[in-house]
């Protein structure tokens, strides 16, 4: 079973940490302090794990590269080297970040369980259900995946339809409850509940900002 040949196999503390792109950051360019000092100590454990580009060189790198500490507020993290070649910026040539990093067995296992709550957020997951898939114990996933992710998965699966929600919210005329249940929140109270909570705002107020930004924002253009 691969959870005895994980547990038996890898050395505790000897995993990368794998982080989501939604604990790396806070709002617009407000990065976490343990990601910001991966990138001034160029902690290697964390190549592989996120990518950050220096927005006015137009360049990423890994956290491990030795080059010139970049001005904290011309940073942006990555998940993928594809997000950020789809900003336009090019790989550095010194550390290279478009090379293959190899990573370890319970890391492709927390990376499994992050694609599949990433890709299929609107199925009525457990935790049972979760680890079952990726062929791990529900206590060994739910620990390492908060170890490395920095939330349990259940939260992890919150913030990925709360950000679904929010695309359809400014992009389409459904209703919040549609939403909701297209998201996988199984009320619209509930959904309402969460929504609120991580973004200050009712959904319905949310699509009104929204609205009304994008209205101001195309009356400025016209203007």
């Amino acid at each position: 079973m691969l959870f005895n040949f994980l547990y038996c196999h890898i050395p505790a503390g000897n995993d990368k940490l794998i982080i989501n792109k939604e604990s790396l950051s806070i709002g617009v360019n407000v990065i976490e302090e343990k990601v910001w000092e991966a990138i001034v100590t160029c902690n290697v454990n964390f190549d592989g794990v996120f990518y950050y580009g220096v927005l006015t060189t137009g360049i990423y790198c890994r956290p491990s590269c030795k080059s010139k500490t970049p001005k904290k507020v011309n940073v942006k993290i990555y998940d993928t080297t594809e997000e950020a070649k789809a900003d336009g910026l090019r790989p550095c040539k010194r550390c290279q970040p478009n090379q293959t990093v190899i990573a370890s067995p319970s890391e492709k296992v927390v990376l499994q369980a992050k694609e599949l709550l990433k890709n299929q957020y609107s199925e009525d997951w457990t935790l049972q259900d979760l680890s079952t898939r990726v062929f791990s114990s529900p206590y060994w996933l739910q620990r390492k995946f908060k170890e490395s992710v920095g939330m349990s998965p259940f939260r992890y699966l919150t913030h990925q339809r709360i950000a679904s929600a929010e695309q359809l919210l400014i992009s389409t005329d459904l209703t919040i409850t549609d939403i909701a249940l297209n998201c996988g929140f199984k009320t619209s109270s509930h959904f309402s509940s969460l929504f609120t909570r991580q973004k200050g705002v009712p959904p319905s107020t949310y699509r009104l900002q929204m609205k009304n930004s994008n209205v101001n924002s195309d009356s400025n253009t016209m203007g």
